[in-house]
């Protein structure tokens, strides 16, 4: 992949502008959508005091920064999350991303026959390895096994510490819809591992993925990514986002994606005050949702001790 492709493609945020996918995010998580002239955002919203939080991904799709920012700005909201490929020097005091926050992009168009050898040694060893080992790249067969594979992604994810991982409700949603893929790895009849993506236009992007601790002498991570990238060029997909990180908080991790040889494109995350009214309850809210979630952790895990 050249550097001008690198330049040109838009990233995993591009799938924020389109009407179909927001209505999937806006159904699960009783939001709305906000259509600002052909600028898509998502808004949460409250009676009386109309827009809280307000999402808007992806906005270099629709144009140029002064173009959607002046569309943007005119809102009334407690937050405004920007998420974009594209740096917005005037909106640096509000980065909330790391400074080494990347997306990390395979080139699918190498084509089935090429793609392993693009690898590093060590992960062609890995892979060829776990080929070895029965591990069975599939489809989820049912509700079941769907739900399995979360629960190993959260588990992995130490229930959202280490990194964000949406509702079930909205996995299962998507991975329903022409805008998601679920894939799972299988040991000996057991679910072991997990990923699941967003399907864009010509880009496949890492959601949420992960697997058994217990079994990662199987390199299921490695299969995994593999066998959907492979899937990804038979269905025509040109990209794999392996998803966006910063490349010093999780040094092993990093280091595990670079053996792919991606390329990386810079990943901005902001997050813009403005209503100070609405500022107060947003955050009155979400302190209190965590406080429940967090003592409702703890009884349940009180629970299964007993």
């Amino acid at each position: 992949m050249s550097e001008r492709d690198i330049i040109d493609l838009k990233s995993a945020f591009a799938i924020y502008q389109d009407p179909g996918f927001l209505e999937i995010l806006a159904r699960c998580g009783n939001m709305s959508v906000l259509d600002l002239g052909g600028l898509l955002l998502l808004a949460k919203e409250r009676p009386i005091l109309g827009y809280m939080r307000i999402l808007l991904g992806g906005p270099e799709n629709f144009g140029p920064f002064d173009l959607w920012w002046k569309k943007a700005e005119e809102l009334s909201f407690s937050y405004l999350n920007i998420q974009t490929s594209i740096e917005c020097p005037s909106l640096e005091s509000y980065l909330i991303s790391p400074k080494d926050n990347y997306s990390m992009i395979v080139d699918l168009r190498v084509g089935k026959e090429n793609l392993i050898k693009t690898f590093s040694k060590n992960k062609r060893r890995n892979i060829r390895r776990a080929m070895k080992q029965n591990v069975v790249i599939r489809d989820p067969e049912n509700d079941t096994e769907l739900e399995e594979a979360y629960q190993i992604c959260l588990k992995t994810s130490q229930q959202g510490e280490l990194f964000d991982v949406p509702s079930f409700n909205f996995v299962n949603n998507l991975v329903r819809s022409n805008y998601g893929k679920a894939a799972i790895a299988v040991y000996d009849g057991t679910v072991v591992g997990g990923f699941f993506f967003t399907l864009g236009h010509k880009i496949m992007s890492g959601l949420v993925g992960g697997y058994d601790r217990e079994y990662g002498h199987l390199n299921v991570g490695n299969l995994l990514h593999y066998q959907m990238m492979c899937w990804g060029i038979s269905s025509g997909y040109e990209f794999y986002d392996m998803g966006h990180q910063s490349l010093s908080q999780n040094p092993n991790l990093t280091q595990s994606k670079m053996q792919f040889r991606p390329k990386l494109k810079p990943a901005y995350v902001y997050n813009i005050p403005k209503s100070r009214t609405k500022i107060i309850l947003t955050d009155t809210v979400k302190y209190l949702s965590e406080r429940f979630v967090k003592s409702f952790a703890k009884k349940t895990a009180g629970t299964h001790k007993d």
